[in-house]
């Protein structure tokens, strides 16, 4: 233990000295007779304990006391009393003293016990101290784990919902485009019979409605992703800028500003031209349909290790929490009848997963919504087309 000894009087330093050395043989005194020298030696070096004298020439001990608290050290120090001054002794316990000895007869062999026991409680305090970070560190490192796994529950459940909604919606568009074949055949057929004749306006407002059915049939079929995919090496960058183009003019009409911050020496990657350019149009004009009053909407790109990050924010209303995980579905749509299909994010979800990748949501009522669209970067060796599923197609 080294101990720093504070005491103008030398016979009462040597007497103190001399009774912690009989104590414990490996304690180390170094004595000072004045606090200015004091607070160099605390400066420049570390002490297990301070034993100071309440009076001193100068700077009083007191003073000492009160200036290495305020320079933030925590040695631990026991003050040294006069007899019967119990005023003293409470002033400098509150001033951060750790214990005191009053200086009566004898006083020099209660110093060691003092010292040890300052010394033993001090360290015992760190050791607490020091426990009560780790398992604060270990708290916040569980409640981590916690948030990401029930961010992992909600995207395995999320999934596994999608993939029952993609088999359903595949059994559906087989069954349906056999029927609505025959019903367009029919339609056509029928208006070759009647040319002018009566009913032939019926006729081709059937085949109309027919072929309104055969398109949503043809969305829902890109949603399930059953055709092979015809790629080639893309610069998605191009690409945002090709469909940030065509919606320039929509965004005016809605007065609506689009900016671009597209990291520059993107690689290319293998990918479908034709599916990259729908998917991002619909984040687009998502994002330009949430504000009806005019915004912002930002599109970014940037590289980060072999994923490209694609991201489009706008300004907008926001998209309710309890939405956020139905946005993807098909058909659901907040919007008003006849402003949307509610397909435009969901053929976006299977552009961007039968490319790899993932679409990550941040939105706050009131603020806006970020749509991230993050997916790997692959290499012209690596895949040609992408396997299409061994099922039936939806043509019987």
């Amino acid at each position: 233990m080294k101990i720093l000894l504070i005491e103008d009087t030398e016979t009462h330093a040597q007497l103190a000295r001399h009774a912690l050395m009989l104590f414990d043989p490996s304690i180390t005194v170094h004595h000072v007779d004045n606090a200015e020298d004091a607070l160099e030696a605390v400066a420049r070096d570390e002490y297990d304990v301070v034993l100071a004298d309440y009076y001193l020439p100068g700077m009083s001990g007191l003073h000492f006391l009160i200036t290495i608290r305020e320079r933030g050290m925590d040695v631990p120090v026991v003050m040294i009393t006069s007899q019967g001054q119990i005023k003293v002794a409470v002033e400098c316990l509150r001033s951060g003293a750790n214990d005191y000895v009053a200086k009566d007869e004898g006083y020099v062999d209660l110093l060691p016990q003092a010292l040890m026991a300052v010394h033993a409680r001090h360290r015992a305090e760190k050791e607490n101290e020091e426990l009560q970070r780790q398992i604060h560190r270990k708290k916040e490192e569980v409640e981590s784990t916690n948030k990401k796994l029930m961010q992992y529950q909600r995207e395995i459940i999320h999934a596994e919902k999608m993939s029952a909604l993609v088999t359903l919606v595949r059994g559906i568009c087989h069954e349906l485009n056999n029927p609505l074949t025959g019903i367009l055949g029919y339609a056509q057929l029928m208006q070759e019979v009647c040319k002018a004749g009566e009913g032939l306006e019926d006729l081709k407002e059937i085949e109309v409605c027919a072929q309104r059915c055969r398109e949503i049939i043809a969305k829902l079929a890109r949603f399930c992703r059953q055709e092979k995919i015809a790629t080639s090496m893309v610069d998605v960058n191009e690409v945002l800028e090709d469909s940030v183009s065509f919606v320039q003019y929509y965004a005016n009409r809605h007065k609506v500003k689009i900016t671009t911050d597209l990291q520059p020496g993107l690689p290319k990657t293998l990918a479908s031209v034709h599916d990259l350019r729908q998917a991002f149009l619909a984040v687009c004009l998502n994002g330009i349909q949430a504000m009806a009053k005019g915004g912002t909407l930002v599109v970014k790109s940037s590289l980060r290790g072999e994923l490209l990050y694609l991201s489009v924010t706008d300004s907008g209303v926001g998209i309710a929490e309890e939405n956020l995980e139905q946005i993807f579905n098909p058909f659901f749509t907040t919007r008003e009848v006849g402003e949307g299909s509610g397909m435009g994010l969901a053929i976006t979800y299977g552009i961007i997963r039968d490319h790899g990748g993932e679409i990550l949501v941040d939105s706050k009522v009131g603020e806006g919504s970020t749509f991230h669209l993050v997916f790997p970067v692959r290499r012209a060796a690596a895949v040609e087309t992408s396997p299409a599923p061994a099922e039936a197609p939806l043509a019987g």
